[in-house]
């Protein structure tokens, strides 16, 4: 949001680090503009789609090594939250990167960070 979004939802399934989050919101002063879900990423998804609620960036930070980031591009996709031309940053291991391409997304760009990896997919064209 200090780059110009008009608005944001973050999703955090810890009641604790949902706190925190909620707070930093409000002493940045960004209440009206950005929505804290206490769920798990999946029941989110699901409720961002029945709310039928489209983002031009989605980014994806799942616990590594676990296997969640394939099932969360499958559920972005299927609850049709990507804009068109929009882009889905997968944070993960470097060592366990996501697949080329999930369903329509396609990967167009990786950078590595020490041992993390930001995979950046948009609709295949």
């Amino acid at each position: 949001m200090s780059r110009g979004a008009a608005r944001a939802v973050l999703v955090e399934k810890d009641c604790s680090s949902a706190a925190v989050i909620i707070s930093n919101i409000k002493l940045c002063g960004l209440s009206e503009c950005a929505e804290v879900l206490n769920l798990d990423a999946a029941k989110a998804i699901k409720l961002l789609g029945e709310r039928k609620e489209n983002f031009d960036l989605i980014f994806i930070d799942p616990p590594y090594k676990k296997g969640f980031e394939v099932p969360s591009l499958e559920k972005i996709q299927g609850n049709g939250l990507l804009n068109v031309g929009g882009i889905v940053v997968v944070e993960s291991n470097k060592c366990d990167l996501p697949p080329e391409r999930v369903g329509q997304l396609m990967v167009y760009r990786r950078e590595r960070y020490g041992d993390t990896a930001l995979t950046f997919y948009r609709h295949d064209i």
